[in-house]
């Protein structure tokens, strides 16, 4: 069975030939692994291409789906190495007839750290100490008597864990997806919106936290005046996906003081240009989109995991599914 493996993430090729499942697969799976990265001055898109002839399993990195012809026969699964797909949507017939897989649970953790930081930091205020230069106490809110309130846009996988985080810490949470008739076991999740509900959650929060992936039915979200029904004194977190929200729609948000401040990991374009008027804004901290990130351990982990359960013919798990685009 023929394992091509296409991604820049250095180290890659270690995580998988080093990984400890390897050995305890039947010997006969008969796994034959090819690693290609497309930013070694040695790669050969020839070379490349002819392994994918009889390729049965891709792992994909997602920045690279140009080098992909329009048809791979022999593919039986797809495992992309990040957890958002959208930028797999341009061939996404490659996976009309093969599930393809993302890198789910394994970036809460990273992600919790990226947004607890940033919200702890803000609501003490940290900042202003130092901007002061005075040796002052600044008022800041007893959480046991007035907890803040974070609304998280997407509390799905990544979504729960920053819910999950920020509780322990004492805010209440509160949390929006697609439809609440599903199943939810978040008990920390105070109240739970669907995206029909969009004003009457923006309104109440102290926090808004922006985990959406990219799709039809998100991108746009918040553009024209959405944040206008948001607290003055909401701060907009954004490490989902910057077609979220319009730039100039945010920018005006932020000029109107519709919203207080924005911590931005993600944008409508990105690199962010330097001319982006975003850079220049005080109450705006923006990030390389970094607030998670894919390690080479943990997508091999995903993928030995999601191996074994294919060379037994059983389920994968974070099946994308290709009509909700997530």
């Amino acid at each position: 069975m023929d394992i091509v493996v296409f991604s820049s993430i250095p180290n890659i090729k270690s995580a998988f030939l080093n990984h400890p499942t390897i050995n305890s697969l039947p010997s006969s799976s008969q796994l034959n692994f090819s690693f290609y990265n497309p930013k070694d001055q040695n790669f050969s898109e020839t070379e490349f291409h002819a392994s994918l002839k009889d390729c049965s399993i891709l792992v994909i990195d997602p920045r690279f789906h140009s080098y992909l012809p329009p048809e791979l026969p022999k593919l039986k699964w797809a495992q992309c190495v990040f957890a958002g797909v959208d930028r797999l949507y341009p061939i996404k017939s490659l996976f009309s007839k093969c599930p393809l897989t993302r890198l789910g649970g394994v970036m809460g953790a990273q992600m919790s750290v990226y947004c607890t930081s940033h919200i702890l930091f803000h609501e003490r205020r940290f900042l202003e100490y130092k901007e002061s230069k005075q040796w002052i106490l600044l008022p800041v809110r007893n959480m046991k008597v007035d907890p803040p309130i974070v609304g998280i846009m997407g509390i799905g996988d990544l979504g729960s864990s920053v819910g999950r985080s920020l509780y322990s810490f004492g805010f209440k949470i509160w949390g929006l997806c697609r439809d609440k008739s599903r199943r939810f076991n978040y008990p920390f999740v105070e109240k739970l919106f669907e995206t029909t509900e969009l004003v009457d959650f923006i309104s109440g929060v102290d926090y808004l936290v922006n985990l959406m992936p990219n799709t039809s039915k998100t991108r746009g979200l918040l553009s024209g005046d959405v944040l206008s029904k948001c607290k003055p004194n909401c701060m907009f977190i954004n490490v989902g996906r910057g077609s979220i929200i319009k730039e100039v729609d945010l920018i005006n948000a932020l000029e109107k003081k519709w919203i207080a401040a924005a911590v931005l990991d993600v944008f409508e374009v990105e690199p962010l240009p330097e001319t982006s008027k975003l850079w220049q804004m005080r109450n705006v901290t923006i990030t390389p989109h970094i607030s998670a990130q894919s390690y080479p351990e943990d997508v091999a982990d995903i993928f030995f995991k999601n191996l074994e359960h294919f060379l037994k013919n059983e389920a994968l798990e974070y099946v994308v599914n290709l009509e909700l685009e997530y």
